[in-house]
């Protein structure tokens, strides 16, 4: 047996998931969305502009 009883490895399983999610929350901003986002503007006026355009 690793563990002498069940409770003790929720605690460990508990105290691993606690860590593993304040890494997640003070982590590092791996996506910079500003330029997809600024992408997606550009996207969005040609579609308007083909749209107009073609109703035209």
């Amino acid at each position: 047996r690793i563990f002498p009883n069940r409770e003790s490895a929720i605690r460990l399983i508990g105290a691993l998931l606690m860590e593993i999610d304040d890494k997640w929350i003070a982590g590092k901003k791996y996506l910079d969305m500003s330029e997809y986002l600024q992408w997606q503007e550009e996207q969005n006026q040609i579609n308007d502009q083909s749209y107009i355009a073609y109703i035209r």
